[in-house]
């Protein structure tokens, strides 16, 4: 039998240092992850966007083909809208952790680069 010695500081103790350094761990993930949702909600829109201006002329009202591709690209652009108010959600939390804990805001600022 293999006796595993724990050493202070090991992921096995869970502390309040710990617990916050996972918390962070969370916040940061879940706007990595609404950054991801952005740029998927992003192409989506662009892509929609495209094919509704490669439809045939005219670009009117009673061009049923333009009508059902533009409303298509305003739903994911609605899309996109409601990912980026996630995202600062996300950002939000970030900050708010990052206050509370007394550190810097680093992957704050590194959060919002990725979406230029």
């Amino acid at each position: 039998m293999i006796h595993q010695r724990q050493m202070r500081g090991s992921p096995l103790e869970s502390g309040p240092a710990e617990q916050e350094t996972s918390r962070h761990r969370e916040r940061f993930a879940a706007l990595e992850a609404s950054l991801s949702a952005v740029r998927r909600a992003k192409r989506a829109a662009d892509d929609s966007l495209r094919r509704a201006q490669d439809a045939p002329q005219p670009h009117v009202t009673t061009n049923s083909i333009f009508v059902a591709l533009w409303e298509a690209h305003l739903g994911d652009r609605e899309a996109l809208f409601a990912a980026m108010r996630l995202l600062d959600e996300a950002r939000e939390a970030l900050e708010q952790g990052t206050r509370e804990s007394g550190g810097d805001s680093a992957a704050v600022t590194a959060g919002r680069q990725g979406t230029d």
